[in-house]
C-alpha cells in the first residue's frame, strides 16, 4: 500500500475547524491516478490512440508538481497514486463490489474509487439498456465477460471527490436526469462531489497536453468545474465542437451551486453532498459531432439515446480507403504560406500591472514570484492571481470575486456588444497585435439544475468572447484569446493560449512538400491507428504550429470513427526526423514520443519529466516491478496491490472518530465534527449528520 505521508502544519489547525466545510487539504493528503488506453492489441479490439497518454499526463504531472511557485503548487500539490496505462486496465477496477461481487473499485492503489482526484480515458459511448455511458477497457477478464467498464457498475463511495472522463459521451445529456432512478450518473454519485466529461465526441491530440495541464493548473485558483469546461471547450476547429460539461451534487440547489463554485483542488468542502440536488455546467450551444447540440428542448427530459456507436463496423478497410477521404479533404496549398514574414513583437511587453489594467481591477497584486520564463503574482487574500508564461506565450488572469454570483439577480450574461467593447479594449490594453486576429466568437457558460422534489432551474452564468489567430489569414494551432465576463458584468478571467512572437522556422527558408507527400504521411498515421475501422474526415485544416520555438506550415486532420475523434499532425514542409513535433530531433529528444520543447529533466536521469515514471528520482532504466506507473526508485510498494486489505473491512475496521472513512483519525474528522455542531435537523433534515449512518 503507498504510503500517504501528511505534514501538519501550523495553518492546517486554522484549516482544519474550518465551519464552513471547505479548507486546504492538509499537504501531501491527496492522491491523484489515471487509468489510460492508448493500444487495444491485447483481447479487446478499438481504435489505437497513441497520444492520449500524453494529453493526460499533462493534467497528473502538473496537479503533482509540489515544486515552489510559480511553477508549481507546493504543499498542496496531489501525491502520485499512480499512472496506469493499456494492459492494467480491466473492467473490475471500474466495478463496485457492492454491484458486482467481481467488483474490485477501491483497491489500494489501482481502484477508481480509492484515489482523491481521478483521470480516465477511455473510448466511451452510449451503452444498454438505459443510454448509460461505458468506456472500453483493453483486457477482457472475468465478470461479465466483456469488454466494457459500465457506469450501471460504478458506485463512487470510498475515497473519491473529483473524477475527470477524457472520453467521449461521458456527459451526454440525456444521462442528466436525476428524476431517472437507477439510470444515468445519477446511480452513482455516492460520495463523490462533481463527475466532469464531454457531451458527444472529443478530440484526442498530442499537442493538447497543455490544455490539460493548464485544466489542473487553473483548479488550483478556480472552481474546478470552471476550469474544466473553459480550458477544454475547443470551437475553431472542423464543425464538430468539443463540449465539456461539470456535473456535481448536492443538499440542495443552493448547496449544489455553492459547491460547483466554490471547489478547488486546494479548497475542498470535506462534508460529503447528500445527492438530493443535481446540476450541470457546460457552453451553451455546443454543438459536437453526431449529438444535438446543447441544450436539447426539454433537457433533463429522458430522451431516445442515439444508437450505439460503441460496437464498430467490421475492420475491413484498406489503405486506399483512407487515402481517397485524406485527397478529398486536404486543402490547396503553396509556397504563399513561407512569405507570410514575422509577427509583431508585443508578448516582451506585457506585465502583471498591465494584466490587471486590462482588466480593470485597480487593486493590484501584492506577492509577485519569477521563476526564468514564469511570473505568478497574487493579492495578499489569495481572490486573483496573474500569470504570465513568455516560453509559452500564455497570460492568464482569474479574480474569484469577479466570478459568476448565484444569488444575484437575473441571472443573464452582458450582451455580445457589451461583452465585444469590454473584451477588445481589454484585449488593445494587453498589446495583442490587431492584424493577427481573428474574428470574435461568444459563448454562454450556463447552468442547469434539479432537485429531487422535480424543482427545476436554467440559468446564464459567463459570457465568452474568443479570438483565434490569425497570420496571412492562416489559423495558427491552438493561439488564442479568450476573455470572461461574469453576470456581473465584470472581466472574471483573461486567457490567451500559445500566442508568443510569431517566426517561421529559418525565417522562412523552407522546402514544400508535394501534395502527394502529405497526402500519404497523413494516411499513413490513419492506418496505423485505424486498424481497418471505418472513418470520416470532417475537415482538414491548414495553417501554422508551433515546433520547438518557432513555427512551421502544418495540416490537421480531424478523423472520426465509431469510438473518438482524433487529430493527425502533418508538416507541409520538410523537417528533421521529429516525431512528437517538438522541435528536437529524435536522437536528441530525452522523450521522443511526447512533446516537450523544453527537454525537462528535474532528476537529470536523461529521461524528459513529460514521459518519466519518477520524475524527482534517476531512474533511467525505468523500471517499474508492478506495473503501476511509478517507477521502482519512487514507489515505496513494489507489490501489484491486487489483494492488499480495504479500510472498514472486518480485519481493518474503521476507528472511531473517522468521519470521513479513511481509516485515520485526525484533524479532517475534527474539521467535520465542527461543521456540524451547527446543524439543525429540525430544518435541514437531510443533512447525512441527521442520519444514523452520516459518520458523525
Amino acid at each position: 500500500m503507498k504510503t500517504k505521508i501528511v505534514l501538519l502544519v501550523a495553518g492546517t489547525l486554522m484549516y482544519g475547524v474550518t465551519l464552513a466545510g471547505y479548507h486546504r487539504p492538509p499537504e501531501g493528503d491527496k492522491g491523484a491516478l489515471v487509468k489510460v488506453v492508448t493500444q487495444w492489441n491485447s483481447t479487446c479490439d478499438a481504435s489505437n490512440r497513441t497520444s492520449w497518454d500524453n494529453m493526460v499526463r499533462g493534467w497528473y504531472n502538473d496537479i503533482t508538481d509540489d515544486d515552489g511557485r510559480p511553477d508549481g503548487h507546493e504543499g498542496w500539490a496531489y501525491w502520485q497514486d499512480g499512472f496506469y496505462q493499456n494492459g492494467n486496465i480491466i473492467d473490475s477496477d471500474f466495478a463496485d463490489v457492492s454491484i458486482r461481487d467481481w467488483g474490485n473499485d477501491d483497491a489500494d492503489d489501482i481502484g477508481i474509487d480509492e484515489p482523491d482526484a481521478l483521470m480516465v480515458a477511455l473510448h466511451g459511448g452510449h451503452g444498454d439498456p438505459r443510454a448509460r455511458w461505458r468506456g472500453k477497457v483493453r483486457v477482457d477478464e472475468a465478470g461479465d465477460g466483456n469488454c466494457n467498464a459500465w457506469q450501471r457498475d460504478m458506485l463512487l463511495d470510498y475515497d473519491l471527490d473529483f473524477l475527470c472522463l477524457s472520453s467521449c459521451h461521458s456527459m451526454d445529456e440525456h444521462v442528466w436526469d436525476l428524476e431517472k432512478d437507477g439510470d444515468g450518473w445519477s446511480s452513482s454519485f455516492g460520495r463523490i462531489h462533481q463527475i466532469d466529461g464531454f457531451h458527444g465526441i472529443m478530440w484526442i491530440s498530442s499537442s493538447y497536453d497543455d490544455e490539460y495541464a493548464d485544466f489542473s493548473d487553473d483548479a488550483f485558483d478556480d472552481p474546478i468545474a470552471t476550469a474544466f469546461v473553459e480550458n477544454l471547450y475547443w470551437s475553431y476547429l472542423f464543425g464538430p465542437d468539443q463540449c465539456p460539461c461539470a456535473r456535481g451534487v448536492g443538499d440542495d440547489l443552493d448547496d449544489l451551486w455553492d459547491r460547483m463554485d466554490t471547489e478547488r483542488y486546494n479548497w475542498v468542502n470535506e462534508t460529503d453532498p447528500v445527492n438530493d440536488a443535481q446540476g450541470v455546467i457546460f457552453i451553451e450551444g455546443c454543438d459536437p459531432d453526431s449529438d444535438p447540440a446543447l441544450p436539447e428542448d426539454g433537457a433533463f427530459a429522458p430522451i431516445e439515446p442515439p444508437a450505439d456507436e460503441m460496437v464498430p463496423p467490421p475492420a475491413d478497410w484498406i489503405r486506399e480507403d483512407y487515402r481517397k477521404l485524406v485527397e478529398a479533404a486536404l486543402p490547396a496549398f503553396d509556397s504563399q504560406m513561407l512569405k507570410v514574414g514575422a509577427g509583431t513583437q508585443w508578448f516582451g511587453q506585457v506585465s502583471v500591472s498591465k494584466i490587471g489594467a486590462a482588466a480593470g481591477d485597480s487593486t493590484g497584486f501584492q506577492n509577485i514570484v519569477q521563476n526564468g520564463p514564469l511570473t505568478e503574482a497574487r493579492d495578499t487574500a489569495d481572490t486573483k492571481v496573474a500569470k504570465i508564461d513568455s516560453s509559452r506565450g500564455r497570460i492568464r488572469y482569474i479574480n474569484r470575486s469577479r466570478g459568476f454570483a448565484y444569488k444575484m439577480s437575473p441571472h443573464k450574461t452582458v450582451s455580445d456588444s457589451v461583452a465585444s467593447t469590454v473584451a477588445q479594449a481589454c484585449l488593445n490594453n494587453l498589446g495583442l497585435p490587431t492584424n493577427e486576429r481573428g474574428p470574435l466568437t461568444f459563448n454562454i457558460i450556463a447552468g442547469m439544475g434539479q432537485e429531487a422534489t422535480g424543482v427545476r432551474e436554467s440559468f446564464e452564468r459567463d459570457k465568452l468572447v474568443t479570438i483565434d489567430r490569425r497570420i496571412g489569414g492562416y489559423l495558427v494551432f491552438e493561439s488564442m484569446a479568450r476573455v470572461s465576463v461574469s453576470n456581473k458584468g465584470l472581466i472574471s478571467r483573461i486567457l490567451v493560449r500559445e500566442w508568443p512572437n510569431f517566426l517561421l522556422r529559418n525565417n522562412g527558408v523552407l522546402t514544400l512538400r508535394t501534395r502527394t507527400a502529405v497526402i500519404d504521411g497523413i494516411t499513413d498515421q490513419i492506418v496505423a491507428a485505424q486498424k481497418g475501422i471505418a472513418v470520416r474526415i470532417p475537415g482538414i485544416q491548414i495553417g501554422f504550429e508551433r515546433v520547438g520555438v518557432d513555427y512551421v506550415p502544418m495540416a490537421v486532420a480531424a478523423v472520426v470513427d465509431a469510438d473518438s475523434g482524433v487529430l493527425f499532425h502533418e508538416p507541409l514542409v520538410a523537417i528533421p526526423s521529429d516525431i512528437d513535433l517538438d522541435g528536437v530531433s529524435d536522437s536528441q529528444d530525452n522523450c521522443p514520443r511526447h512533446r516537450n520543447p523544453d527537454q525537462r529533466d528535474l532528476d537529470k536521469d536523461g529521461v524528459g519529466d513529460i514521459c518519466d515514471n519518477c520524475r524527482l528520482f534517476p531512474n533511467p532504466a525505468q523500471e517499474d516491478n508492478d506495473h503501476d506507473g511509478l517507477g521502482d526508485a519512487c514507489d515505496d510498494d513494489l507489490d501489484p496491490d491486487i489483494n492488499e486489505p480495504k479500510c472498514g473491512d472486518p480485519d481493518h475496521p474503521t476507528p472511531p472518530g473517522d468521519n470521513n472513512h479513511d481509516c485515520k483519525v485526525n484533524l479532517q474528522d475534527l474539521a467535520l465534527t465542527a461543521a456540524n455542531w451547527l446543524i439543525d435537523c429540525m430544518t435541514t433534515p437531510t443533512h447525512p449528520a441527521c442520519h444514523p449512518q452520516g459518520g458523525i
